[in-house]
């Protein structure tokens, strides 16, 4: 009876195991996978029209240059910390989810300072600010 109780319970055991160790697809392309590292899409030239796909991300670099290029001027004038805040707060104004980009930003900030001040740690001069 004892014997019967172990045998039971380790096939539960595993089977719940293998049934938690399957994971739902990646959000992404309709077969779950999420294109290059970090979730950007695969190189051009894996596309079906690698001239089209160039084009295109040609023309998204341009936007977003100019997006960029314009947040800047609109926060011209500020301090840096300020500054920085802005130029998001900017570039986030259009976003499909501007509060999701904000928090993004505010974490790339972060991350941003944290290795400035890492930099300074190791005998490596921070960045210098740009004038």
């Amino acid at each position: 009876m004892k014997n019967a109780r172990l045998i039971i319970g380790g096939l539960m055991l595993a089977a719940s195991t293998a049934l938690l160790a399957q994971t739902p697809p990646a959000p992404g392309a309709p077969d779950g996978t999420k294109g290059g590292p970090y979730g950007r899409p695969p190189a051009c030239a894996q596309a079906a029209d690698p001239a089209k796909c160039e084009a295109q991300r040609k023309e998204m670099r341009e936007k977003g240059r100019q997006r960029m290029n314009e947040a800047r001027e609109a926060c011209k004038g500020r301090e840096k910390p300020e500054q920085g805040k802005c130029v998001a707060q900017h570039m986030c104004a259009k976003a499909q989810d501007p509060a999701k980009c904000e928090a993004h930003a505010k974490e790339h900030m972060e991350r941003r300072r944290e290795t400035r001040e890492k930099g300074g740690e190791k005998g490596n001069p921070p960045a210098a600010p740009k004038t």
